[in-house]
């Protein structure tokens, strides 16, 4: 099954948020996974929450007075985002967006670009739709067991695929934007974070600060478009 057809399936929209940010310990998952977008972007401007899904990230983007543009393909999606009424919702495909040229000053894509092989499509339309010296923020795997051995990718969608951090910059080089900033997270999948009991959770949290980078799982970008000429 596409990912696409996957995501547009009621029972996926209905259980999304529980499965991925449920109880104590995925609250904190999504938490931290907001915290590091919000200290990525740029104080103010428009915004495109792209592959939006529930909203989760449109709804905490409005109550900072972004202006928010919400876009997934997924009609299930957007009909759970739009309930909250914060922020303008479109369906788009995400490597064909309804956006004329330099529409934004920041894209955001949480969750997203780990379910494509190739990163350059998705950094070229977010490129086009920036303005010069806007943000593209997203996330990927380093490394994933999904990404290696496609660990339970019929319950979740299919496989995933890990960039290490040398690919992303090339990429982001490739096609005309400049990598700023990353911030590796996680030991390991957020998913198992939300099973963990609480106390775990901190305490792996803790113990980020004092291990290698090269252990951490996912990293948060920023790039940037040039404000000039690449």
């Amino acid at each position: 099954m596409r990912k696409t057809e996957f995501y547009s399936l009621p029972r996926v929209t209905r259980e999304y948020d529980e499965r991925r940010f449920g109880g104590r310990s995925g609250e904190w998952v999504n938490a931290r996974e907001l915290g590091f977008t919000l200290s990525l972007l740029p104080p103010a401007g428009r915004v495109l929450d792209l592959a939006c899904g529930t909203g989760r990230l449109s709804r905490v983007l409005a109550a900072r007075s972004y202006q928010v543009v919400g876009a997934d393909y997924s009609t299930e999606m957007l009909a759970h985002a739009r309930n909250d009424n914060t922020a303008n919702h479109v369906r788009a495909d995400a490597f064909r967006l309804p956006f004329s040229d330099q529409t934004f000053d920041a894209v955001c894509a949480l969750r997203f670009a780990f379910h494509y092989p190739d990163l350059g499509p998705f950094l070229q339309e977010a490129r086009r739709v920036l303005r010069p010296g806007g943000a593209l923020v997203f996330d990927t795997y380093r490394w994933s067991p999904r990404a290696l051995l496609g660990i339970s990718s019929r319950a979740w969608g299919g496989r995933v695929y890990a960039f290490p951090s040398h690919r992303v910059v090339r990429e982001a080089v490739r096609t005309g934007l400049r990598p700023r900033v990353e911030r590796r997270c996680f030991f390991f999948t957020p998913y198992l974070y939300r099973v963990l009991p609480y106390p775990l959770v901190v305490c792996l949290h803790a113990m980020e600060n004092i291990s290698p980078r090269l252990l951490l799982v996912r990293s948060f970008w920023r790039l940037e478009r040039p404000a000039g000429p690449p």
